[in-house]
């Protein structure tokens, strides 16, 4: 497993291009290891992880090995454990964003490194550039352009905590997709996922988005305050539960209705392609629970 994880890192390290396939794989020595061996063990394959990741490559390869290695452990010894397959999804899920969160701020404190503050100054450079341009070709920018523009600076910077989140649980989520098929081959037993259909967020997330939505309302958060990012990250991430939800009950009714099931994936990849499609299935999803639409559905004769 530490040649594997070794051969995976030097690949993620030193060749441009194949990088990107092989930082998917890092996780997975880890990942099969800790399945099959106590915890204890995992730990010392970490600690072996790391001395390598110091011997073959830099401090950034350090942070790679015991955020990889972390996550893999904590899934692989869920399944070890005979856990479910969302726990051991919440387990990664968890463990890789409190990974990224620690490697964002010793980035910053001891190293200076503020990657979203660098990628939005790159940003505003770059938007600053082509509205000079449409200046000198006689096409000033409008001004409502302009406040646009600085709202969804504004909103990005807010929006911070949220895409950690949601960028944490997407990688772990492509890290079952990709492993867990693997090590089903290699003879670990490995739990299967509900289907789509049957997911079912609980109901008191629809409530939880009502008295946001209302508090908003009493309260009206001002750009740039506390209450602010609070509101946009918490209707940010209720947003992406009751769309879940719209895409589960896309995919109970094909199935009820005996459609192609290319026909609810189609739908699915629209409503992140498209807003309307994707309002349109947000508002399935609040239906949905507000109303137990699937409930009712299956109890008609």
């Amino acid at each position: 497993m530490l040649a594997l994880y070794a051969v995976l890192l030097l690949i993620t390290l030193y060749i441009p291009v194949l990088w990107i396939a092989s930082s998917f794989f890092l996780i997975l020595p880890f990942f099969i290891y800790s399945a099959k061996y106590p915890a204890k063990n995992s730990v010392m394959l970490i600690i072996a992880a790391i001395i390598i990741s110091m011997i073959t490559g830099n401090i950034a390869a350090v942070s790679i090995g015991f955020a990889y290695g972390t996550t893999g452990a904590a899934m692989g010894y869920f399944l070890y454990r005979k856990k479910g397959k969302f726990s051991v999804y919440m387990a990664g899920s968890l463990v890789f964003l409190a990974n990224t969160i620690i490697q964002y701020v010793v980035a910053v404190l001891f190293f200076h490194f503020n990657l979203i503050d660098d990628s939005m100054k790159m940003l505003r450079e770059s938007f600053e550039r082509s509205v000079h341009m449409m200046d000198q070709l006689g096409e000033p920018v409008p001004d409502k352009a302009m406040e646009q523009f600085e709202f969804g600076m504004d909103y990005f910077r807010a929006l911070v905590p949220s895409i950690f989140v949601v960028s944490s649980f997407v990688m772990v989520f492509l890290f079952t997709v990709i492993h867990f098929p693997i090590l089903k081959r290699l003879g670990v037993e490995v739990p299967s996922w509900k289907p789509i259909r049957e997911w079912q967020m609980p109901k008191s997330v629809l409530w939880y988005y009502i008295i946001v939505l209302i508090a908003a309302i009493i309260f009206v958060p001002e750009n740039g305050s506390m209450w602010y990012m609070i509101y946009i990250n918490l209707l940010f991430m209720l947003q992406i539960c009751l769309t879940i939800q719209g895409i589960s009950f896309l995919y109970f009714f094909g199935n009820l209705k005996n459609w192609p099931k290319a026909v609810p994936t189609a739908l699915t990849v629209l409503s992140f392609l498209f807003f309307p499609v994707l309002y349109l299935v947000r508002i399935l999803g609040i239906m949905d629970l507000g109303f137990d639409l699937k409930q009712r559905l299956q109890q008609k004769p």
